[in-house]
């Protein structure tokens, strides 16, 4: 299996495009590259799956997919590596050099890894060998050719553009043509032909892009990883710890670094005769250098070791550079005699091994060779059981659903659109989320009581954490209070994955659950209270804040409705008695753009969130949508009294309108018989 993070979410993203969406969801990096290639890969394989609508075939068979695209990048991958090796062939008639510089991504088990997953760092890496291609283009130039220079520059250009739409934090090795470039026109020209292809590569999320600005915002101003943790630059103790991490972990790295370093302070020591024999090397050891040292800096913020990727990239031509300068004082035959056929074979060894860890070692479950095969294999053999899978775990597993809601997660807009077709592939697959202790469908949470209500189940542990096992097993006895009620037996466990899968049986006549409407309160924002700071519910004892935002140009029934916009997110909120154990219906309808909006109960710090809803419950075709959600209020809720609101928080510049709020209370009635 292909792993959740971020393989479905990419995967996911791409199908939108490839149906023709721009409705992005997931704009971190931001990642514009590499969804389009997913959306034209999806797009060609199912020209060849014809007879099953696009959406559905690759839901329904997701991994097929992500096959297809990891095989297409490393294809594409070694073809740009060849064309390295051409070029530097033809520049130099060296052999021995062309086959040097086709090590490129054998220089760091982190880069030879990430080739084969769906992530920007495929990418990241193939944007790294054309701007190693374009340096060995520019070194080797002829100086009166000012046409060839400066689609060189522009290449450059290109180059960067493409790396800042992949992941931002490839920034860093931009320094290299910018250092390199001869002249300040050059440099402007570079610099601002950078952007330019940012934008034009950036084109798939720009209607999103004022949501990556702000995630990027908040990972630079807060010391946790995501834009999480506190306020402020950098954490000095996680920073200290994380320069000792990068500079042990990989010693090939920390080697060539250190090297370069050593060499750019030799070559710029007053004196030095290197710099007057190799000026283009001078200049391209410094911006190698400064390279290295920001992407280091970056990385120890906030430490993941395939951050370090953009630096990694350039660590052969990095060895080049020393072993040219080194070469100004050797024979040329020393060169030669370090690749020799070697390297050829090496080439070789290194398709067939990335390849075959495509197949096996990157957990591609249908294959029979793979642990996780053997979990799936058993899913097999009672495929209509309802099946609970675990959201917290390890990131592969031999099932794809809890991958499946983590790209449906990061879908946008599009949930709603992905829902009936989830649903209908998957109509026994529930999902479990052990830290929250929530029961969840395609739609949002679940209540334990219907799952009870179904006599047997399975708990699909992803790596067998006793812990999230424990914690669903004391959220469906809850509801028993009958040890003969509710019985559990784990009936499978994969020796090497420790997945195990875990048998719910209830007796039905033990337990009998129904819910009971106790309570229902309506606005239809018509009415504001004499100082139009609130609106009348059809509760007489609440009232609900939000009352300036009213509107009468807009309305789903009546004369009146709310109004919002990313500039002015509006909404409206009141206090509720707390009811532990009631669930609780909230809807409202709106008509805009967008699709965002949230739908939430919070207790009195507004920081314990219960429940955000953004599902789509029905459409009448005229703009109208009525969004809602549902929760259980925890047995351990602190506060007398819980607080409903409802606001904006898309981006969209145009109005949107909120009309015919319902708040549905059910008491839950529970019988043990005998």
């Amino acid at each position: 299996m292909f792993g959740h993070d971020p393989a479905y979410p990419y995967l996911y993203n791409g199908l939108s495009l490839a149906d023709g969406n721009l409705r992005i969801g997931h704009t971190d990096h931001p990642g514009s590259t590499i969804q389009v290639f997913c959306a034209i890969i999806i797009w060609i394989t199912h020209l060849f799956r014809q007879g099953i609508p696009l959406a559905e075939d690759v839901l329904r068979n997701p991994e097929v997919y992500l096959h297809v695209i990891v095989f297409s990048q490393i294809v594409i991958i070694g073809f740009f590596v060849g064309v390295l090796g051409k070029t530097v062939l033809r520049l130099t008639s060296r052999m021995h050099e062309a086959l040097f510089a086709q090590t490129i991504t054998l220089f760091s088990s982190i880069v030879f890894i990430h080739i084969s997953r769906v992530m920007t760092e495929p990418f990241v890496i193939l944007g790294g060998i054309w701007l190693t291609t374009l340096v060995f283009m520019y070194h080797y130039r002829n100086p009166d050719d000012k046409k060839h220079e400066r689609n060189i520059v522009l290449g450059f250009a290109a180059v960067a553009g493409w790396l800042l739409a992949t992941k931002v934090s490839s920034l860093p090795i931009l320094a290299i043509p910018f250092f390199l470039l001869q002249g300040w026109r050059s440099k402007v020209i570079y610099t601002l032909g950078s952007f330019v292809f940012a934008t034009l590569f950036v084109w798939p999320i720009w209607n999103r892009i004022e949501r990556f600005f702000a995630f990027a915002s908040s990972m630079a101003t807060h010391t946790g990883r995501y834009g999480m943790g506190g306020e402020g630059i950098v954490d000095a103790k996680a920073f200290s710890e994380n320069l000792v991490q990068i500079f042990t972990t990989e010693y090939l790295f920390t080697t060539i670094v250190a090297l370069t370093l050593l060499a750019t302070i030799l070559v710029w020591f007053p004196g030095s005769g290197i710099r007057k024999k190799q000026p283009r090397m001078a200049w391209l050891l410094v911006g190698l250098m400064v390279s290295f040292l920001l992407n280091v800096v970056l990385t120890a913020k906030h430490y993941s070791f395939h951050y370090l990727i953009p630096t990694h990239t350039q660590l052969m031509l990095a060895t080049w550079v020393l072993l040219v300068i080194l070469a100004t004082y050797l024979p040329e035959r020393f060169l030669r005699q370090l690749t020799s056929t070697r390297l050829v074979v090496v080439a070789l060894i290194f398709t067939y091994a990335l390849y075959t860890r495509m197949e096996t070692n990157h957990e591609y479950y249908p294959h029979k060779h793979n642990s996780h095969y053997y979990t799936a294999d058993y899913f097999e053999g009672d495929p209509n059981v309802t099946t609970v899978h675990f959201l917290e775990g390890d990131l592969t597993s031999g099932s794809p659903l809890p991958a499946h809601y983590m790209g449906w997660a990061y879908a946008g807009d599009m949930r709603s659109e992905y829902n009936p077709i989830l649903k209908k592939i998957y109509p026994n697959d529930l999902f479990f989320d052990p830290g929250k202790k929530w029961f969840l469908d395609w739609d949002g949470r679940r209540a334990p009581d219907s799952l009870l209500m179904k006599g047997r189940l399975w708990l699909h542990n992803l790596h067998g954490q006793a812990w999230a096992l424990d914690a669903a097993k004391q959220v469906l006895q809850a509801y028993s209070k009958d040890s003969a009620g509710v019985s559990f037996k784990q009936i499978y466990q994969n020796p090497e994955t420790k997945a195990e899968i875990v048998e719910m049986n209830m007796n039905p006549s033990r337990v009998k659950i129904h819910w009971q409407l106790v309570r229902e309160i309506n606005i239809d924002f018509e009415r504001r209270t004499p100082d139009k700071q609130q609106f009348f519910t059809s509760d007489t004892s609440i009232f609900a804040d939000g009352g300036p935002w009213m509107c009468f140009s807009h309305a789903h029934t009546g004369k009146a409705s709310i109004q919002s916009s990313a500039k002015e997110p509006g909404g409206m909120g009141f206090w509720i008695d707390a009811h532990r154990g009631h669930r609780y219906v909230l809807s409202i309808w709106r008509q805009g753009p967008g699709f965002d909006g949230v739908l939430a109960a919070h207790d009195s710090t507004g920081t314990e969130m219960y429940e955000s809803g953004f599902g789509i419950k029905s459409d009448k075709g005229n703009g109208w949508r009525e969004v809602g959600t549902w929760f259980e209020l925890p047995m351990d809720f602190a506060d007398p009294k819980f607080r409903v609101t409802f606001w904006y928080n898309g981006i969209e510049k145009e109005m949107t309108y909120w009309d015919d709020f319902r708040l549905q209370e059910y008491a839950p009635v529970l019988d043990t018989l005998r």
